[in-house]
């Protein structure tokens, strides 16, 4: 059985909800450190930098990096930390990755599987943001996060190199040389994490009933039951669809609502029950264009555009050729106090952001 513990730490993430504090002045290198310790990671297999560290659990390298301290608003001091895990060199056919990507990320779970054109190389990353009082309660989630993206970027590796003409990013440790044996946290998620979603949502009845009481709400209109939530955020405006629907002759231009939807139904295939959360936009573009702004929108979230932690995937919205949304899954593993309102505040900031990249782009 896995040695990782997934169970000290409590919180998730929200600056003034954590249930633990830290007392670093600098929130980045806390985080580093937690992260280090949480998977566990072996200091034969890793390299350590100033800010951050590079470890090989197998194949592929895994990084983490926090940006030097910077001040917020009230004067509080925060770092933003970046996850990610070489997944496949020499890409050959940029067109063709971003296609396959763009339908690849619906699958993935809490990290975007992202093309870096000039490089010709593609990465699988999720990004936070911590503050001075926060940096402990992310270690749960983040640790997650951190193992399901290095599984995922080990399963997709070979397949997504010979999709795209390139090749499995593989690499060894400068002093090492190759890991002959996996560590044994890529088990984790078979072992440990499939188990507990082998039955019906654990983010079913209270947990997701209560999205609705949220305070503050960050929506303009929200309904839901025992599985499933859906809300209107503000995009472009507090218009709502039924406020269309109902006077057409009034808001001639449509919804200015970007909506959520937190969706329990339908089990991962690698992970079984949980909690889809889309964010879908009231936007369309030209069907042979929407791979590449949902490529181009994934590398300004992983760049920290937003202001919100990004820890899900812009693709190709399944069903509507023409659109782009933001897929998240959360396996039931995770089905702790405040991740699902997590995610809802930080995809109402999202699409605010999105309208604004979007409206630049698009000359609205």
């Amino acid at each position: 059985m896995v040695g990782l513990d997934l169970g000290l730490k409590t919180g998730y993430g929200q600056r003034n909800g954590d249930t633990m504090t830290g007392t670093s002045t600098d929130p980045g290198l806390t985080a580093v450190e937690i992260l280090f310790k949480e998977l566990m990671v072996d200091d034969d297999w890793s390299i350590r930098r100033e800010r951050g560290f590079t470890w090989w659990s197998y194949r592929l390298a895994q990084h983490v990096e926090a940006t030097p301290i910077f001040t917020v608003n009230d004067g509080t001091l925060a770092s933003f930390i970046r996850v990610w895990t070489d997944v496949v060199s020499d890409v050959s056919d940029i067109n063709a990755a971003e296609e396959i990507l763009s339908f690849v990320n619906v699958h993935t779970s809490m990290s975007a599987l992202i093309l870096e054109p000039d490089d010709r190389s593609i990465s699988e990353c999720f990004t936070f943001v911590v503050y001075a009082d926060n940096a402990h309660g992310w270690a749960k989630a983040t640790s997650v996060a951190a193992v399901l993206q290095n599984v995922e970027a080990h399963a997709f590796s070979e397949a997504l190199a010979e999709a795209v003409g390139g090749q499995p990013d593989v690499s060894e440790h400068p002093i090492n040389g190759e890991r002959p044996v996996m560590d044994d946290i890529l088990n984790v998620p078979e072992q440990v994490i499939k188990p507990i979603g082998m039955g019906r949502s654990k983010f079913a009845g209270p947990m997701i009933q209560k999205l609705t009481t949220m305070d503050p709400a960050p929506w303009v209109l929200a309904n839901g039951d025992d599985d499933s939530f859906t809300a209107e955020v503000h995009y472009s405006s507090d218009v709502t669809a039924e406020e269309v629907i109902m006077l057409p002759h009034i808001y001639q231009e449509g919804s200015g609502t970007a909506l959520i939807q937190v969706l329990i139904r339908e089990p991962h295939q690698e992970l079984g029950s949980g909690a889809v959360v889309v964010l879908k936009l009231p936007v369309s573009f030209d069907e042979d264009k929407v791979a590449h702004v949902a490529m181009e929108m994934n590398r300004l979230d992983a760049a920290g555009e937003s202001n919100a932690p990004m820890m899900g995937a812009w693709c190709q919205e399944p069903g509507d050729p023409n659109s782009i949304a933001f897929f998240s899954f959360v396996p039931s593993f995770m089905a702790w106090p405040g991740v699902l309102e997590n995610l809802i505040t930080y995809n109402s900031i999202r699409a605010e952001w999105a309208h604004q990249v979007l409206g630049e782009e698009r000359g609205d």
